[in-house]
C-alpha cells in the first residue's frame, strides 16, 4: 500500500529527500454514455488520481489546479534540478503550484 511505502521512507530517514508520485491510467467507460472505450473526453475517461509527497509539499494539502499526465515529466525534472529543453509551453511542473 502507499501508506506502507511512505512509512518505510520515514523509517529509512529518506522521506525528506524522496519524491513520490502515485497515479494511474485513466479508466474505461463501463457503459457510461453507452460506451465501452476511453477515447472520448468525458469526465470518466480523463480524470486520473495524482498523489504527490515529497520535500516542500505540505501533507494533506489539495490544489485546485488541474494537472495532466504531460505535467509529470516537467515536475520530475524540476525536483531533480534537471532543465530539459521544453518544446512546448503547455507543459508545467506541479512543483510551481505548491
Amino acid at each position: 500500500s502507499v501508506g506502507a511505502l511512505l512509512n518505510c521512507l520515514v523509517e529509512l530517514g529518506i522521506d525528506q529527500r524522496t519524491l513520490v508520485l502515485f497515479t494511474s491510467d485513466n479508466g474505461y467507460f463501463q457503459g457510461e454514455h453507452a460506451l465501452d472505450s476511453k477515447l472520448l473526453a468525458y469526465e470518466e475517461s480523463i480524470r486520473v488520481p495524482l498523489l504527490v509527497r515529497g520535500p516542500g509539499i505540505a501533507g494533506g494539502s489539495r490544489l485546485p489546479d488541474v494537472v495532466i499526465n504531460n505535467d509529470l515529466a516537467p515536475t520530475i525534472a524540476d525536483y531533480v534540478y534537471a532543465h530539459p529543453h521544453r518544446k512546448s509551453t503547455r507543459l508545467h511542473s506541479i512543483h510551481d503550484l505548491t
